[in-house]
């Protein structure tokens, strides 16, 4: 008499339910089957959720499932007769895409070339950036105001104050006489006036050349005082 080893076949289910069935009674996951019958996950993941879409073609599609139903032990003869059945199907209703999977479309262009050409896109921008402030930052003039005095003053006082701001670290001149400024940039300097109209040249100098120059008019008159003294001493000069 002659013995027959029964294939295991569950006839009211479909290929992915009997594949993930038969697994998890067996105590395996995905991983563990992965390693055994060298197929990757997300292939064994796909036959398991019936998404014959995508598989690399058929004849993977067929092999891997021949591999996958001999480590569970089950009818291959019926896994592929099934899953022939269930694609056929499934072509019949293509038009019918899952969301699932559509929704992952607009990803599509997402792959390494493009990333590589956006990031050396990003990284030129960036470095254009990087030289464009450090020229413009060279070649722009600095900072500079006068606070007092004011420009176009009248005055009797032989000495002025002449004070004001600039960037730090900036060569400062008075009519070509160099001024040093506090670590902040403020500046005060005291001034002989001559009689009569005094210009007075505040100049700002970059170490590589820009400059930037301010021109204050001070007009020294006499004091009235000493003409008023003068005055009265000729009038009572015997």
């Amino acid at each position: 008499m002659n013995s027959f080893i029964t294939k295991k076949v569950v006839s009211h289910q479909t290929v992915p339910e009997t594949l993930r069935k038969t697994r998890e009674e067996q105590g395996l996951d995905l991983l563990e089957v992965s390693k055994s019958i060298n197929i990757q996950p997300k292939y064994l993941q796909a036959l398991e959720d019936g998404a014959y879409d995508i598989l690399p073609g058929e004849i993977y599609a067929q092999q891997w499932l021949r591999s996958y139903g001999k480590l569970l032990d089950l009818d291959i003869r019926w896994l592929i007769k099934e899953y022939d059945r269930e694609k056929g199907v499934q072509m019949q209703f293509s038009g019918f895409v899952r969301p699932e999977i559509n929704n992952k479309n607009w990803l599509s262009w997402l792959n390494p070339k493009t990333l590589r050409v956006a990031g050396i896109a990003i990284v030129t921008i960036a470095f254009v950036f990087y030289i464009g402030t450090g020229v413009y930052n060279i070649i722009k003039p600095p900072s500079l105001s006068v606070n007092e005095p004011l420009n176009n003053i009248t005055t009797a006082a032989r000495l002025i104050t002449i004070s004001g701001e600039t960037d730090p670290e900036i060569e400062l001149t008075i009519n070509n006489e160099l001024v040093l400024a506090d670590i902040n940039g403020d500046f005060s300097k005291e001034i002989n006036l001559s009689l009569g109209l005094n210009v007075l040249e505040v100049t700002a100098i970059k170490k590589h050349g820009a400059q930037k120059q301010i021109t204050i008019s001070v007009f020294r008159q006499e004091q009235q005082v000493n003409r008023v003294n003068t005055s009265l001493s000729k009038q009572f000069d015997f």
